[in-house]
C-alpha cells in the first residue's frame, strides 16, 4: 500500500481580511502541512481563520505570528515613504 504524495507547488489561501498568502503543501494523503514561501510551518487558526505560522517551544506547539504580518508592516513603510 502506499500513499499519494501531496500536490507539488505552490498555490495561495486568503486570510480573513483578503491577504492571498503563497504556501505549499508537503507531505501525502496521511499527514501533511504547508509552509510558506519562507519554509515556516502554517496553519490556519480554527477560531480565527488566520493562517499563521507554528512555534515548537518546551515541547509545545503552538500559533505564533500572523503569516506575512511583518511582510505587510514592513510593504506599509515602503509604500508610505
Amino acid at each position: 500500500m502506499s500513499a499519494v504524495t501531496a500536490c507539488p507547488g505552490y498555490h495561495c489561501v486568503t486570510q480573513p481580511d483578503g491577504t492571498k498568502v503563497r504556501c505549499k503543501t508537503a507531505g501525502d494523503e496521511y499527514f501533511h502541512y504547508c509552509t510558506n514561501a519562507s519554509g515556516n510551518v502554517i496553519q490556519r487558526d480554527p477560531q480565527t481563520k488566520v493562517w499563521k505560522q507554528l512555534t515548537y517551544s518546551g515541547g509545545v506547539m503552538s500559533f505564533g505570528s500572523s503569516v506575512w504580518s511583518s511582510w505587510t508592516a514592513a510593504r506599509k513603510i515602503k509604500i508610505s515613504r
